[in-house]
C-alpha cells in the first residue's frame, strides 16, 4: 500500500512540475499596423498610399526594421492586434511581415471583440495557461479608448509611424 502511495505521489509531482515548466515567461508586443508600420501623412516616405502591398498589406520595411530592433533589445514576442487580422489569416500576416524584413516571433493574433482593449485583455486571459506574461506593451496610434491598459500603451503618432522615441519608451516599459 505504501508503495502505491509513493508512486501516486511521484506521478502527481511529475505532473505539477511539468505543468509549471511548460509555461514560458515572455515579454509581449501587441502590434497594430496602420499608423505604426506605415503613416497616414501623404508627405511621409512611409505613407500608406506610397507603399507597395506585401501580401495585400501596406507596411514599411524601414519601420519593420525599427520594430525588429525593439524586439531584439527586449527579447519580446509579438501578438498581432491590427484590424487587418480580421480579414487575413495568421499565415498571411506573417508572410507580409517577413516580406518587409520582420525577424521576430509571432505567437498569435487577438480575437475579435467590440474594442481593441477588450481584444488584448481576452488574448491575455485565453493564453494565461500557455504563457506567463512578464510584461507587455501595446503599439497603437489610436489609444484614446484604452482605459484599464493605459500604462501599457506606447502611443505612436499615426502621421509619422514608429519612431526611435517610441522604441525607447517601449524598452522602459518592458524593462
Amino acid at each position: 500500500m505504501q508503495f502505491l502511495k509513493t508512486i501516486l505521489l511521484c506521478i502527481i509531482l511529475f505532473l505539477v512540475t511539468r505543468t509549471s515548466y511548460a509555461q514560458e515567461q515572455v515579454k509581449l508586443i501587441f502590434l497594430d499596423f496602420d499608423g505604426v508600420l506605415n503613416s497616414y501623412s501623404r508627405s511621409s516616405p512611409y505613407c500608406f498610399y506610397k507603399l507597395k502591398q506585401l501580401h495585400g498589406i501596406r507596411i514599411s520595411p524601414d519601420l519593420v526594421q525599427k520594430l525588429n530592433r525593439m524586439i531584439d533589445k527586449n527579447n519580446a514576442k509579438v501578438v498581432i492586434s491590427a484590424s487587418v487580422r480580421k480579414i487575413k489569416s495568421i499565415e498571411e500576416l506573417i508572410a507580409a511581415l517577413r516580406s518587409a524584413g520582420f525577424k521576430g516571433e509571432i505567437i498569435g493574433k487577438t480575437p475579435t471583440r467590440p474594442e481593441r482593449e477588450d481584444e488584448i485583455k481576452s488574448w491575455l486571459s485565453e493564453n494565461r495557461n500557455k504563457y506567463q506574461v512578464a510584461k507587455y506593451i501595446v503599439l497603437e496610434d489610436e489609444s484614446e479608448d484604452f482605459t484599464s491598459l493605459k500604462e501599457h500603451i506606447v502611443k505612436v503618432n499615426g502621421q509619422i509611424g514608429l519612431t526611435d522615441a517610441n522604441a525607447k519608451f517601449a524598452q522602459k516599459l518592458l524593462k
